[in-house]
């Protein structure tokens, strides 16, 4: 095929696709169909985006789950009592192994227990109420990161009160069985969570127009007890 602005003969195929062509009747029918078939797939994919972003219900727990419920309570009962003289709150390893031994239930000797699996069922709204109000009654720990954060803001606002300020040096350890602090809070490396806290912030000018702009959870806790977030807290390796 000759080109007749430059003379130049093109290849049939190339000349296919550059030069203009009226479409045929089976193309015209293929587009008028495309036409009418995009809102409607349009709207269905809506349907569904709309479908996946609704939070599920939680499914019922059958009877073997429900035992193992109830059992999780039965334990975390006795731990309470066990763990009183060192905590306020109750706290289950992810898995545990009941000892075959007073003051645990023999039913339950031996039997493994999945602290684990009892917050999932809460997170997911599938715990059953009597079960989430026995496990309240004991103060039992549902989220662990939660309650570890929390002890240091505690812990933070007794040093403050006893020292005047928030600049706890790097050494300084919470001390053992001392009434003026929480129990527990006993033996917490407040001095290292202190150096955390500041590196984060100190480091990161994202989190320093965060916590001047929008300061986030956890960075309210702190500012409500005047942390000086700009203190440079000197670092004892030995410590």
């Amino acid at each position: 095929m000759m080109d007749p602005d430059n003379g130049v003969q093109s290849h049939p195929r190339v000349a296919a696709i550059f030069s203009p062509s009226k479409p045929n009747d089976q193309e015209i029918c293929k587009m008028m169909m495309l036409r009418t078939l995009a809102p409607q797939r349009w709207t269905g994919l809506r349907h569904f985006a709309k479908a996946a972003s609704k939070t599920p219900k939680p499914v019922p727990l059958n009877d073997r789950a429900l035992k193992r419920c109830d059992d999780f309570v039965t334990v975390a009962k006795v731990m309470r009592t066990l763990q009183a003289a060192r905590s306020d709150m109750t706290d289950l390893p992810l898995d545990f192994v009941v000892p075959a031994e007073a003051p645990w239930p023999e039913q339950l000797y031996g039997k493994t227990i999945r602290t684990s699996e009892i917050r999932r069922f809460y997170k997911d709204g599938a715990l059953p109420a009597s079960v989430v109000d026995d496990l309240n009654s004991v103060h039992f720990i549902w989220d662990k990161f939660g309650y570890l954060w929390n002890n240091k803001i505690a812990a933070l606002r007794v040093y403050k009160e006893l020292y005047g300020h928030t600049r706890v040096p790097f050494a300084f350890v919470v001390p053992d069985e001392d009434p003026a602090w929480p129990k527990d809070t006993w033996n917490l490396r407040l001095g290292r969570a202190v150096s955390t806290i500041l590196k984060d912030v100190q480091t990161s000018k994202r989190k320093q127009k965060q916590l001047e702009t929008k300061p986030d959870a956890r960075q309210q806790q702190l500012l409500e007890i005047d942390f000086d977030f700009t203190w440079d807290q000197p670092y004892d390796l030995s410590a």
